[in-house]
């Protein structure tokens, strides 16, 4: 077999050493080393396609440098079996001397030797053997096999709360019972109520046979798979989207979200209890500080002061120091904002001309206003445009805009070359007004909605608020933002506010200009119980763009030894399709739930008006109208009020005038040559003057040749 030779080379060196620490003086074929040591034997040859790990103390007389051992040449004698020192202060071991990274074997072996223990063994197996991050051997898969001179020292070592309670799969032999009687022995974790206890698994007879009376399918049992009653601490983050505890009987137990679904059956399953409390730093999740102590929910983990924890996201800063559970949800977040808003503004009697349009408009009609006045004074109807008095720079002014309202005026002249210039204005006006009233009743029948940031990097860019919900104070956001190197997620993150209820955050965003960062799951928690109407519309929308993709579950210290079968009840609920349907159920409570709040309450139904449909117009969208028809009162209010003083002035002058003729203190020379340079007169022209000078101007024109 593949380790035959190292096996039985090893087992030579181990039978000395181990002689040495029973102190025996017996013949070897009559020690209790030879016995147990025989056993050990048959164990190996049985897991002879495992990599092989020898630890020892190097005895009584006080420890001995790893440096005695050549380990590089054993490696290379053994063919990958490695020889250890429980104390080699020398010595520092890394990440790689993984036996797991260097070989091809599907399983490992570890052979340890005592002859004591004590508090610096159990940490200095801890810290380097089965270390939360980078262990040489895996303390949930690998086997673990104990050789002790008494069973005392044997019961000592596997009850060790900080290494032998903490391995799965693990045997003690030692040979101290007569008869020479090999005993196997284990731990059963949970046999009293939860607490470990040693159990005898084979007394091995080394005298007959060994290959009889050794039963490999006891060797290594699995004890997690019943708790008997045993009293987990769980540590809960304010995740209330997932999981949602209640103050009952002197205790907190869970209410509900889908995690307490399944951990009602895992409760059932695996017959165990728990003491539920809230996370550290106000209920986070977890994170490391500047000065490296974890927080929130990780922290109690870490610091031994729970045991799992519930709703924790395996988050690149946390992978080294904690253990996963198998995904029972996946969590991703967007930001929310308000859906976009009809915007109606006053400029949009505007907005069917570019700027361009309109300049050039406006520069048309000055255009015309002076090709009028030149033709009209150098023209050939000029005379008669010179002569005609009421034809002036307003009559052409008036005549130009009203043409353009498509009103009917009178042209200003007959003649040839005036009569063509209109023609032509009356052509454009007609195209550039269709134009206008035709962009103008889009615009009003169908307004401008507002623009809305689509993705992180529009939000980012905008002038838009951003806000993030965070779990507590820190949770798995606030740590995948902070430690992101992105350039838009920096920006984000040193430009937004903290915002601890999700419920303000999805409220703000509905009534300010707001994107609200927020897990997908508590998005629709939140929304369900506190911002959707009863046929669960929301006037909210998501982003297109969506980021950071995490796996969400419990957490354990890592290879915790009940992980295994944990995993495998929420992959069995996940390809049952029960998270679904937990979920649905879910939602259901939730709507339930603030039902009744609103009834109890007398609060009235929510309903949001959907943009479906045609429209009422409003009077937000006359608004440009309303305000230049009141621009327009307001300049005739001030001309009306102009021509008032004008009248009043001109009326009491006449009075005056009127009284001194009657007293006879003016004379008509005085009225008509001094009094007119000290008040204004006005001259009335004389109508019949000015007809008969209009019909003789005509009259001389038809003449003309």
């Amino acid at each position: 077999m593949k380790h035959s030779l190292t096996t039985k080379v090893l087992l030579i060196v181990l039978l000395l050493h181990f002689s040495f620490l029973c102190n025996s003086n017996e013949a070897r074929r009559n020690s209790p080393s030879i016995s147990v040591f025989r056993a050990l034997h048959q164990i190996l040859l049985n897991y002879d396609d495992c990599e092989l790990l020898y630890l020892f103390e190097s005895g009584t007389q006080g420890p001995i440098s790893v440096n005695d051992f050549d380990m590089l040449a054993l490696d290379q004698a053994s063919s990958g079996a490695r020889i250890l020192s429980f104390f080699a202060p020398n010595v520092k071991y890394h990440r790689h001397q993984d036996i797991h990274r260097h070989t091809r074997a599907h399983c490992a072996l570890a052979i340890l030797i005592f002859n004591k223990i004590h508090p610096d063994i159990e940490s200095w197996l801890f810290d380097t053997i089965i270390p939360r991050y980078g262990p040489i051997i895996r303390k949930d898969e690998d086997r673990f096999i104990f050789l002790t001179p008494t069973n005392k020292l044997a019961d000592e070592v596997m009850l060790s709360s900080n290494f032998g309670e903490k391995i799965k799969y693990k045997i003690a032999l030692h040979a101290e019972n007569p008869d020479n009687l090999v005993e196997c022995k284990t731990i059963d974790f949970y046999a009293n109520n939860g607490n470990p206890v040693p159990k005898v698994l084979q007394a091995i007879d080394v005298l007959t046979s060994v290959e009889k009376s050794l039963d490999f399918s006891t060797l290594f049992p699995d004890m997690t798979k019943n708790f008997n009653g045993k009293q987990f601490r769980i540590t809960v983050p304010n995740v209330k989207y997932r999981f949602e505890m209640e103050w009952r009987d002197g205790a907190y137990h869970p209410k509900r979200g889908f995690y307490k679904w399944w951990l009602d059956e895992a409760i059932i399953k695996f017959n165990f209890t728990y003491f539920m409390f809230w996370s550290s730093f106000e209920k986070a999740t977890g994170k490391p500080l500047e000065n490296g102590t974890w927080v929130g929910a990780a922290g109690d983990l870490l610091y031994d002061k729970a045991d799992i924890a519930v709703i924790v996201g395996e988050t690149y800063s946390r992978q080294p120091f904690f253990g996963f559970s198998a995904v029972l949800s996946y969590e991703w977040f967007f930001f929310m904002t308000h859906i976009p808003r009809n915007y109606y503004s006053p400029k949009a009697i505007f907005w069917p001309f570019t700027p361009l349009m309109w300049g050039l408009f406006f520069l048309s009609l000055i255009l015309m206003t002076l090709s009028l006045k030149a033709i009209a004074v150098a023209g050939a109807g000029g005379s008669t445009m010179r002569k005609n008095k009421k034809w002036t720079y307003a009559r052409m002014v008036d005549y130009i805009f009203t043409t353009f309202m498509e009103q009917d005026r009178d042209g200003p002249t007959s003649a040839s070359s005036i009569r063509m210039l209109c023609a032509f204005w009356l052509l454009f006006s007609m195209v550039t007004s269709t134009a206008y009233r035709g962009k103008l009743v889009t615009l009003i029948a169908f307004p401008v909605d507002t623009w809305i940031p689509t993705d992180f990097e529009e939000l980012a860019n905008s002038n838009f608020k951003v806000a993030l919900n965070n779990v507590g104070k820190v949770g798995a956001a606030h740590d995948l933002l902070s430690s992101s190197t992105n350039p838009v997620f920096q920006k984000l993150f040193h430009k937004m506010e903290m915002i601890g209820h999700p419920e303000i955050c999805l409220m703000r965003a509905l009534e300010e200009d707001l994107g609200c960062i927020i897990w997908e799951g508590i998005s629709m928690y939140a929304s369900v119980r506190n911002v959707t109407d009863k046929f669960g519309y929301a006037p909210l929308m998501q982003s297109k763009e969506i980021a950071l993709f995490v796996g969400v579950g419990f957490a354990y210290e890592r290879r915790a030894i009940f992980k295994h079968h944990m995993d495998r009840t929420i992959e069995a609920a996940l390809q049952m399709g029960l998270t679904i349907k937990w979920l649905e159920l879910d939602k259901q409570f939730i709507r339930r739930e603030r039902r009744k709040w609103e009834l109890s309450m007398h609060k009235p139904e929510v309903f949001y008006e959907r943009d479906e449909g045609p429209k009422k117009l409003v009077i937000s969208q006359f608004t440009g109208l309303f305000l230049i028809s009141a621009f327009g009162l307001l300049i005739a209010g001030v001309r009306f009020g102009m021509e008032l003083h004008q009248y009043r002035k001109e009326q009491f002058t006449n009075q005056e005038v009127e009284g001194a003729l009657d007293n006879g203190k003016l004379n008509v020379e005085c009225i008509l040559v001094e009094c007119i340079e000290d008040t204004t007169v006005t001259i009335i022209e004389n109508k019949d003057i000015d007809e008969k000078q209009q019909q003789t101007d005509e009259n001389r024109n038809n003449h003309t040749p």
